[in-house]
């Protein structure tokens, strides 16, 4: 029961960084935005999930979520969290090729959650109909 407790705070605290992280990209308006973007995601990424983009672009696309859910232990609800984080990313990114991979990642652990839900969610089909227009 008290491991529970423990567990469950944890995910809470990932929750909360994960948004403030939202939060504070969406809120970045500088000229060197991308820049911003990528420093306070890697800050936070190494930080919280022991990760980085440069090493999420190296994983296979279809080993991402496998990498992910594995290597940093992120509940379903924190998987859409760093999607839609991969998606500012994408955005804000001047390298095509980059931007693509990060629009691709976070397709498809949108599609990975889309699947493991046990709900459907129209605020979830709505961040994958936007990424498919943006690869179009």
């Amino acid at each position: 029961m008290q491991q529970d407790d423990y567990l469950m705070r944890q995910i809470e605290q990932m929750t909360q960084v994960l948004k403030a992280l939202i939060g504070k990209l969406l809120g970045l308006k500088s000229e060197n935005r991308e820049e911003e973007i990528k420093k306070s995601t890697h800050e936070m990424l190494k930080e919280q999930l022991n990760t980085s983009i440069d090493e999420l672009l190296t994983i296979p696309l279809e080993e991402i979520t496998e990498f992910i859910v594995q290597k940093t232990g992120l509940v379903e609800s924190n998987v859409e969290l760093l999607a839609e984080i991969l998606v500012l990313n994408a955005r804000a990114n001047t390298d095509n090729s980059e931007k693509i991979s990060l629009f691709e990642m976070a397709l498809e652990l949108y599609h990975w959650s889309d699947i493991k839900s046990a709900t459907f969610s129209l605020e979830r089909q709505k961040h994958i109909q936007e990424i498919e227009d943006q690869l179009k």
